[in-house]
């Protein structure tokens, strides 16, 4: 499962990217950079002190693949809300004409792009652990400070890079859309939560399986029509 979890950790970090470079405002990315920075300040001792077989066999159980699947589908729910937020907060006359549900949900999305990509974070810390596990003989906290500086540049400069690769919103869905299938198909292979003797099934438990389910054809149908949505935009910026 390390695979997987590596894999997971770089998607969130190419998402990290893509989200940024859709935000034009120079200061709240040198924010969200300040922010990420000092994550890594802060789990720089802690990492430390945990290998990285602890953490891949604490993350590979039920329990905490639960707790990423939730952390995942949070995430989407960001995203979606900063993909369909309006480029200007509510007015008065929109208040007294729509109502106050209308104006929260437009102020929601409004403050849904000012929160940092969420799953940047246990990304980070995962990445953190990876190269101290791989590159033992150097420096703890020179490896810690290219980290903070790539993130740094990551952030900083996500709108040019984003903007030569011709990415936009759809690459963002797909990508969270890819990150969900791989959470919930690893929910339901981990070893824990197969079943191995016969037993009178919990109703919960079925109602989850199902809920999985249900998210994962879900994220498979929207992975597809995102494909071909991005195949069609490529296609016709070559055009032009």
């Amino acid at each position: 499962m390390s695979g997987v979890f590596l894999l997971l950790s770089v998607l969130a970090l190419l998402k990290l990217l893509v989200e940024e470079g859709q935000r034009a405002q120079w200061v709240l990315r040198l924010a969200h950079a300040g922010i990420y920075v000092l994550f890594l300040a802060l789990i720089h001792p802690w990492t430390l002190q945990v290998s990285k077989l602890w953490v891949d066999s604490t993350l590979n159980t039920p329990l905490q693949l639960g707790n990423v699947t939730l952390l995942v589908m949070l995430d989407v729910m960001l995203v979606m809300a900063a993909a369909t937020a309006q480029n200007r907060w509510p007015t008065r006359h929109e208040y007294h004409y729509y109502g106050l549900m209308y104006c929260a949900r437009v102020v929601g999305q409004r403050l849904a792009i000012f929160i940092p990509p969420v799953l940047a974070f246990p990304a980070l810390f995962y990445v953190r652990v990876v190269l101290l596990f791989e590159l033992p003989g150097m420096s703890f906290w020179l490896v810690t400070g290219a980290m903070m500086l790539a993130t740094a540049a990551l952030v900083l400069l996500a709108p040019w890079v984003v903007r030569w690769l011709r990415w936009g919103n759809e690459v963002v869905v797909l990508l969270c859309l890819t990150t969900l299938a791989i959470v919930v198909m690893a929910y339901m292979f981990a070893p824990q939560s197969r079943v191995v003797a016969p037993s009178v099934g919990n109703g919960w438990a079925t109602l989850l399986q199902a809920g999985l389910l249900v998210l994962l054809l879900i994220a498979g149908g929207g992975i597809g029509y995102l494909l071909y949505r991005a195949g069609a935009r490529w296609k016709r910026g070559r055009i032009m």
